[in-house]
């Protein structure tokens, strides 16, 4: 062989071994800022950031992605150190820093109820293992309110089922000591091989139970809603956040 076929072919080689390892932007990484909680999720060519939608998104370079929503297209830079995800625009100075959700059960969750209440909105809903939503809207700070039937797109039906494994399931039912403020409730009910009732102001609820009530919360944005009938499914999970509620007023009164 001559010299210079050699060399091309040890430049080559070199080059290769050069090369920076693809990068792969997946799974449910989680911010937590005083009482702010934010999840982000990436799931093949999903994503969801900060807007309140499911987008398109691809790696332009190891440390750049684009992600397109439905009136505009955002480039973020990012770092990614073992179980640490760093983000941010372009055009930003700061990145903000999520954590690798972890597992701390292996429960299949075959069903979930929510109930939450707050200034903005009030609203019960239903989700099962077909993805399908049964929704009903007291008040919404931009939605009617009516019984709606939809069906989670499966990216956001996969974030639901990851943040659920990130939390301790048996709660006790034991009030903080301090109670907080009740203008935020939220009750939780999972359905599993045994059933799992949690609400806000347990003593044992943390910032993973927190983690899914935030992408709960959003559910509405996220699908289509189309009137329907839910008849009394939902009834019962707004009766136990109630429920919980009073028991919490009658601890500040004490």
């Amino acid at each position: 062989m001559k010299p210079s076929l050699i060399s091309i072919f040890l430049l080559l080689f070199l080059s290769c071994q050069h090369q920076p390892k693809a990068v792969e932007l997946n799974g449910v990484w989680c911010n937590q800022t005083d009482l702010i909680h934010h999840c982000i999720y990436f799931d093949q060519e999903k994503c969801t950031l900060d807007q309140t939608e499911l987008n398109d998104f691809k790696i332009l370079s190891n440390h750049e992605i684009q992600v397109k929503g439905k009136t505009s297209t955002t480039n973020y830079l990012f770092e990614i150190n073992k179980d640490t995800l760093r983000l941010k625009k372009s055009q930003e100075n700061a990145f903000r820093k999520f954590t690798k959700s972890t597992k701390k059960n292996h429960q299949a969750i075959q069903g979930l109820f929510f109930s939450q209440v707050s200034e903005f909105s009030d609203f019960e809903l239903y989700l099962n293992p077909d993805r399908k939503i049964l929704l009903r809207i007291n008040y919404h700070a931009k939605f009617s309110a009516g019984d709606y039937v939809s069906i989670l797109p499966k990216p956001l039906f996969d974030l639901i089922l990851e943040l659920t494994k990130s939390m301790e399931l048996k709660v006790v039912p034991t009030l903080k000591p301090t109670i907080v403020s009740d203008r935020q409730e939220w009750g939780l009910k999972l359905l599993a091989d045994e059933d799992y009732l949690i609400y806000h102001n347990y003593e044992q609820v943390d910032k993973n139970h927190r983690n899914l009530v935030s992408t709960l919360e959003k559910i509405p944005y996220f699908i289509e809603l189309k009137a329907g009938t839910i008849g009394e499914a939902l009834n019962t999970i707004r009766a136990y956040r109630k429920k919980e509620f009073e028991r919490n007023l009658k601890a500040i009164r004490k």
